[in-house]
């Protein structure tokens, strides 16, 4: 039962990477490094985890690059697990390989990428095994882990794309028909890097590499695993900046998958205000327009969630405002499923996907304060057997304002995909509001309780594969 890991810790920043020092604490040396003409595989400081990761580059002159192990790993498995963490600066301007698995014989499958950043797989005749919808983000950390079947006649792949690099739960899974050639020995071979297809002036980087025979790795240090899969904290902004993508996560936490604004001043950070720490982020919504957060990249049948809401003023009259969603979205498909909205009373309200209101609370939240909105839902075995908590407090008190369950909400029967808060609603409500420590705890049906600093930084070390609990199960 072999298994090979490697995550460039042991090199140096900006040098040039070798037989030779690819090993010690990086982990399992690579038998080769390949360097086509102008090309260079490099450590670089932009890493996935710990200090250095492996970045592979080509200039002027069209070229491969890429890093092998061919001898160290020997099994007699017809099956193969690989995984990646992936940073793409850019997409190429023609196809490029990320990895290759082979053996004595040949290719058994590739792992590629198109100009177009979706992935393709392809197995030893070149056919195509499959190709993601999912295009993979540029500037970020993510992950990509593969399952190979070897055979002649019944070949089979199977790949899971992870944009939000350390969790559990996949975006994507390529899963390939059992008719492809991908060789009848078992794999012994694994090529990671710009290998096979020439180009030129592209570089992307690699890191936490690892090969198997006994099942997905998953992310590469266990120690990721908390309480909350999901945080943010907005710590990490500048005053006065709009908010985007690229700039919600560092000290802020997990970056939102998406932000979506009519404007870049829509939702700024903020440092007039914040639950805790030096900054919250402001909504300033205009009228008849939507400002909102998405968190998506997981499936689960449960889901918590928490943030610190502060207010200014209730919405008008008629202008009844989602705060919260937790949907499903499935194939460009969007159903809202548990839901909480503010009503010109300022009390809240919990709808499920009926469009049904199963609660509202007895009072209007107050204004100028920190109110913590907790919320917590359970897909049912059937459609109207779902189980939803709401409760809202002052601040981090300990003590529920007001509270609400229910074992009886029409959930629908498929996972929580989405997350989306902010202004959810295109109406005339236009006073400012705040939030501020938002959390989400992935396959939890319990709250998640007041605010107690960030979810732990993994230290550098690389914990192999350890068996996960606690995180649900993605099938």
């Amino acid at each position: 039962m072999p298994t090979l890991l490697n995550n460039a810790e042991g090199g140096t920043n900006g040098a040039n990477v070798t037989m030779d020092t690819s090993g010690g604490v990086s982990g399992s040396v690579w038998d080769l490094v390949t360097l086509g003409t102008g090309a260079a595989v490099t450590f670089s400081n932009t890493k996935a985890r710990g200090s250095l990761s492996y970045q592979f580059t080509t200039t002027a002159t069209a070229s491969t690059c890429f890093t092998t192990w061919n001898t160290a790993y020997e099994t007699a498995s017809l099956t193969t697990y690989t995984r990646i963490y992936l940073y793409l600066p850019s997409y190429p301007t023609g196809s490029v390989r990320l990895t290759e698995l082979a053996n004595g014989s040949g290719f058994c499958m590739s792992i590629g990428m198109q100009n177009t950043g979706r992935l393709s797989i392809r197995d030893s005749a070149g056919t195509s095994m499959g190709a993601s919808t999912v295009v993979l983000p540029v500037g970020r950390w993510l992950r990509i882990e593969s399952k190979c079947v070897n055979s002649t006649t019944t070949g089979q792949c199977e790949v899971r794309i992870y944009t939000d690099a350390d969790s559990p739960y996949y975006v994507e899974k390529i899963v390939s028909s059992a008719s492809f050639n991908t060789q009848a020995t078992p794999a012994d071979t694994l090529r990671v890097g710009l290998a096979s297809l020439n180009i030129a002036n592209y570089n992307y980087l690699i890191d936490g590499v690892g090969m198997t025979d006994v099942g997905y790795l998953g992310p590469a240090d266990q120690t990721v695993m908390a309480p909350l899969q999901r945080f943010n904290t907005a710590e990490g902004g500048t005053d006065g900046v709009g908010v985007t993508t690229s700039n919600t996560d560092g000290t802020s936490g997990i970056f939102f998958n998406s932000v979506q604004v009519s404007g870049p001043s829509e939702i700024t950070f903020s440092s007039a205000r914040s639950a805790h720490g030096t900054k919250s982020y402001l909504f300033q919504p205009t009228t008849g327009n939507k400002a909102m957060f998405i968190w998506t990249g997981f499936s689960a049948p449960a889901a918590a969630v928490r943030l610190y809401l502060y207010l200014t003023a209730y919405p008008p009259l008629a202008n009844t405002t989602e705060l919260i969603q937790l949907n499903s979205y499935v194939a460009t498909v969007q159903t809202l499923l548990s839901r909480v909205y503010l009503d010109s009373s300022g009390q809240l309200n919990f709808m499920d996907s009926s469009g049904t209101i199963l609660w509202t609370s007895t009072s209007g939240l107050a204004l100028s304060t920190w109110i913590r909105l907790e919320l917590s839902s359970t897909i049912g075995g059937a459609p109207t057997t779902g189980s939803a908590q709401f409760a809202y407090y002052t601040g981090d008190g300990g003590t529920a304002v007001d509270s609400f369950t229910t074992s009886s909400a029409n959930l629908g029967s498929g996972n929580f995909t989405q997350l989306r808060l902010g202004k959810l609603n295109s109406n005339t409500w236009v006073a400012p509001f705040n939030l501020d420590d938002i959390a989400l705890s992935i396959g939890s049906s319990s709250f998640i309780g007041a605010y107690s600093g960030p979810a732990p930084t993994p230290p550098a070390a690389y914990a192999g594969i350890i068996p996960y609990k606690g995180w649900g199960t993605q099938i």
